[in-house]
């Protein structure tokens, strides 16, 4: 079980890199209206929806099954639909993002939850950073952008700043695997 966790973090880093990546070239020079960066996008969330899918059916968590299910159908289809529709991205990115970062840190909270039941130190980092991941998807959504390339900018910023949070708990989680698969499966 362990092995299973640790190889599915190993791939969730993996991908939050390549959002990294493209968060970093929307700060430089990079907008949207390249494809490219636009499909890398969608396949990388179409990874990530995979990888939930992956972990869900290897590992039978009951606590965590149906919510893996969910985001990595929702990671999937809309994967699949900023690739078939590459130019009506910026229409939907600012709404898609925003409920992203929330659902993840949502999700990400019961990171933090187990590794408090596991007397593991690092939780309340991990809180946090689930609560800066919301905060910055309730900014999206409040703050309607004006302009595609203060968007891209803008984007291009909470990409990073998501990015950043996801991996370091990742890391985290991973660093305390054995005691939060332990904690996890005692609530069952």
């Amino acid at each position: 079980m362990k092995n299973i966790y640790n190889k599915t973090i190993i791939a969730s880093m993996i991908n939050t890199s390549l959002i990294l990546i493209i968060g970093a070239s929307l700060m430089t020079k990079a907008t949207f209206d390249n494809p490219g960066l636009i499909y890398l996008l969608g396949l990388s969330i179409i990874i990530e929806g995979l990888i939930f899918q992956v972990k869900t059916k290897k590992t039978k968590d009951e606590v965590l099954s149906p919510y893996n299910q969910l985001f990595g159908l929702v990671n999937f289809i809309l994967g699949i639909f900023i690739i078939a529709n590459p130019f009506k991205l910026e229409d939907i990115l600012i709404v898609g993002s925003a409920l992203y970062f929330i659902f993840r840190g949502v999700f990400k909270t019961s990171y933090a939850i187990v590794l408090r039941e596991a007397k593991c130190d690092e939780w309340l980092v991990s809180l946090i950073m689930t609560i800066l991941i919301m905060m910055s998807g309730l900014i999206i959504l409040i703050n309607p952008f004006i302009g595609s390339n203060s968007l891209d900018k803008t984007i291009g910023l909470f990409l990073l700043l998501y990015s950043i949070l996801d991996i370091t708990i990742s890391f985290i989680v991973k660093k305390h695997s054995t005691k939060f698969i332990k904690t996890k499966n005692n609530k069952k």
